[in-house]
């Protein structure tokens, strides 16, 4: 039986973190990063 392979989260290139866009606005990129991982906090 073969075994499962884990999301990894989104395919992205490391080279948008060099790019003119990123440096002015990184939150897209930061939004494509986060969204495949749900977060939950237990905080009062």
């Amino acid at each position: 039986m073969a075994e499962a392979i884990p999301d990894l989260g989104p395919d992205l290139d490391p080279r948008v973190f060099d790019s003119e866009t990123f440096q002015k606005d990184p939150f897209p990129v930061y939004k494509q990063l986060r969204d495949p991982f749900e977060t939950y906090s237990e905080a009062p």
